[in-house]
């Protein structure tokens, strides 16, 4: 599962972020900005944040009732349950690999409004009643998870001032859980598996599973009627000055602030006209420069999976129910985590700048890890209350250590190219982690026994932290580019980007507004 958070990002006035508490004293002295028009478009784009973490976890609360309506086996259920959640996954992993294809070909909101097509394809085959039409809607809408998941933060930052470029991201990372909050609260209007009525004539998982076009119904409305050009950045770098002052003119209240932001968006173009001997290669990639921080980061992303989160958001009800918990139990302890993962990352968004990428692994992945044993014993003596209370303080301790600090460290020490292929192993671990936790579950292993394996794994992720994780908090973007490769090639690079220009090329490249 994915996200990304940036503290600060965009065309920067000065060399290096300080935070969000940075941020919002700066914000305090200027008004040159539209915060009704700017608030209002980042609020239409994070809708697509929204349609994310809703599709991942629309299933959480269905199934039993999908059993029910579609005459399921025990064994139909386990094998359907688990191909119907990972087939989103597994789709987002393999459209990762070329999304940013489509986003620098046809711009940012050709490729939105491409997906959201895709999207209400999606969705209406999951409408109909056959488990085939169903299956291959899961994976339509797993391309449509890629596409949204590479472009939505980009678009966001894209449309920002720098000043507001951290705050205005974290709108897509809470509209990202609160998709997960709105598919847990949705299914309480689905009827018990237990209730005595004709599960044939009930329409409700219909509804759930068409409910996304809603949102992007609205999403594409707005698209086409008021927010109707491409961001400042593709507008200039594509000469198409005129349109793209007639956009600034609507975020800013100054003309002066324009210009500026023209001149930096000239010198921006300037350098991307340097651009193939400025950016990273595939071959720089699998070199020597960039091939530890690549395996570094491919092992973060497997922890993060391993440690149990999406498990949990994926599977809450089967698991509160396999402790005995009764339906209105398990979809009330659902709820409760879907409020409880947001609460996680906001309070992530307070603490990373201050703690710093390694202490917050290392603190949270201890105190996780044993989270987790506890959890073990708990649903081993089949205590549904007490169950309930630890899996919400492992979500929370996962919402707000390995979850969003793997998407953090990825962006900060990795290349485009390089996060492009990380958001593609976090996808595949994904789809492997809903693919075989329902046959887990159902083995001698059971609940208890996969939360021992999420606390071995989280405990391994504990000590990768202490002696592989490398610090990134306050450093230049050149020096965390370089973090893991060799000495040697360190040598003659001067590492602050004010006097290192073709680093400082890479660096704009990949950080602009």
């Amino acid at each position: 599962m994915v996200f990304f958070f940036q503290a600060e990002d965009g065309i920067r006035d000065q060399p290096r972020s300080r935070g969000l508490g940075d941020v919002y004293k700066r914000q305090k002295e200027s008004s040159s900005y539209r915060p009704g028009y700017l608030y209002l478009y980042v609020f239409v784009l994070s809708l697509a944040g929204f349609n994310i973490g809703y599709n991942l976890t629309v299933f959480n609360t269905l199934i039993d009732v999908l059993a029910k309506t579609f005459g399921w086996t025990a064994s139909d259920k386990k094998d359907y349950a688990s191909w119907m959640v990972s087939l989103n996954p597994l789709g987002a992993g393999l459209v990762s690999l070329f999304s940013g294809i489509f986003i620098d070909k046809l711009g940012r909101r050709k490729t939105m409004l491409m997906t959201n097509a895709v999207l209400l394809v999606g969705c209406l085959l999951c409408t109909m009643k056959s488990v085939g039409s169903i299956m291959i809607g899961r994976f339509l809408l797993g391309f449509t998870t890629g596409f949204y998941s590479s472009l939505t933060s980009l678009y966001i930052r894209e449309i920002s001032p720098v000043e507001l470029a951290g705050k205005l991201s974290t709108f897509y990372v809470v509209f990202f859980r609160c998709g997960f909050l709105i598919a847990y609260l949705v299914g309480i209007g689905l009827p018990r598996a237990k209730a005595k009525i004709d599960f044939n004539e009930n329409n409700y998982w219909r509804f759930m599973l068409g409910f996304p076009i809603i949102t992007m119904g609205i999403q594409t409305i707005f698209l086409f009627l008021v927010f109707n050009s491409e961001t400042p950045k593709y507008l200039y770098l594509n000469n198409r000055k005129q349109e793209c002052k007639d956009l600034l003119m609507k975020i800013y209240t100054e003309e002066k602030k324009v210009e500026e932001v023209m001149i930096k968006l000239k010198a921006l173009q300037q350098s991307d006209n340097d651009k193939k001997s400025a950016e990273v290669t595939w071959g720089d990639l699998f070199g020597r420069t960039y091939i530890k921080a690549l395996l570094v980061v491919f092992a973060l992303h497997c922890f993060q999976q391993l440690a149990g989160g999406n498990a949990f958001m994926m599977y809450s009800s089967t698991i509160f129910k396999d402790n005995h918990a009764s339906d209105t139990a398990a979809l009330v302890g659902t709820i409760l985590i879907g409020a409880v993962t947001v609460d996680g990352v906001y309070s992530y968004s307070l603490i990373v700048d201050e703690f710093g990428r390694k202490k917050i692994m290392i603190a949270g992945t201890l105190a996780l890890s044993i989270s987790l044993v506890t959890l073990a014993v708990i649903d081993d003596m089949e205590l549904v209350i007490p169950e309930v209370l630890f899996v919400m303080i492992c979500i929370f301790l996962y919402s707000l250590s390995i979850g969003p600090t793997t998407w953090v460290y990825t962006s900060e020490v990795l290349p485009p190219k390089g996060v492009g292929l990380a958001t593609t192993v976090n996808w595949l671990m994904t789809m492997l982690i809903a693919k075989v936790c329902p046959l887990l579950f159902a083995s001698s292993f059971g609940t208890h026994g996969v939360f021992l394996i999420f606390s071995g794994c989280t405990f391994c992720a504990f000590l990768y932290s202490i002696f592989i994780l490398k610090e990134t908090k306050g450093n230049y973007d050149v020096q965390n580019k370089l973090l893991y490769a060799p000495d040697d090639l360190k040598e003659g690079i001067n590492l602050n980007p004010q006097l290192s220009p073709i680093m400082e090329r890479k660096s704009q490249q990949q950080t602009y507004m």
